[in-house]
């Protein structure tokens, strides 16, 4: 968790949502604190502003899927190795820990929010929330998933997948205004 006293801040990150470059930024230009896991929930901070950020959810899995390929410390399933086995397999059977089960990507932290910032549109709206408080950062560096190598996610997916996805995350899709388009 990441915090501003004066402030009065929180943000709540979120896996594959540039959370550690975030992080980085705020503590090094913005004199946030970091306590207890990563991705923890505020405790004792219910009255502070709190922020979050939200991805489009093929670009995300797309994400995942790179991340978990460049970090896994074993040999992976003869379907981990491509995207769509991988996708179709750990969501239906579960095998993936990093794979939402849930049909909601984004449900760790969206409702305890008061902010809900986009990736694709990450500075700015970052800024939007620093500057009500008086703060800002100029710019946030690249952390992880150098694996991917800027790989668009469109090309990830075949027409079933997307449909899977579609389906899957129907309600959180419309709710964030995103689409694979």
């Amino acid at each position: 968790m990441y915090w501003n006293d004066e402030a009065r801040l929180v943000f709540l990150a979120h896996p594959r949502t540039a959370s550690r470059s975030i992080a980085n930024a705020l503590r090094l230009q913005c004199g946030f604190k970091s306590g207890g896991n990563h991705h923890a929930a505020p405790i004792g901070k219910d009255d502070y502003t709190k922020f979050t950020v939200v991805r489009n959810h093929f670009d995300t899995l797309v994400s995942w899927w790179f991340f978990i390929m460049s970090e896994r410390k074993h040999d992976p399933k003869p379907f981990d190795k491509d995207f769509i086995p991988y996708l179709w397999n750990y969501s239906r059977y579960g095998y993936g820990k990093l794979f939402p089960i849930e049909h909601r990507l984004w449900g760790l932290h969206s409702a305890a929010a008061d902010y809900v910032l986009h990736y694709e549109t990450l500075l700015a709206d970052l800024n939007g929330v620093l500057t009500t408080k008086g703060l800002g950062v100029e710019s946030l560096t690249h952390v992880h998933d150098r694996s991917r190598n800027g790989t668009p996610y469109e090309p990830m997916y075949d027409t079933a997948t997307r449909r899977f996805v579609e389906d899957w995350f129907a309600e959180e899709l419309e709710e964030l205004d995103y689409s694979y388009d």
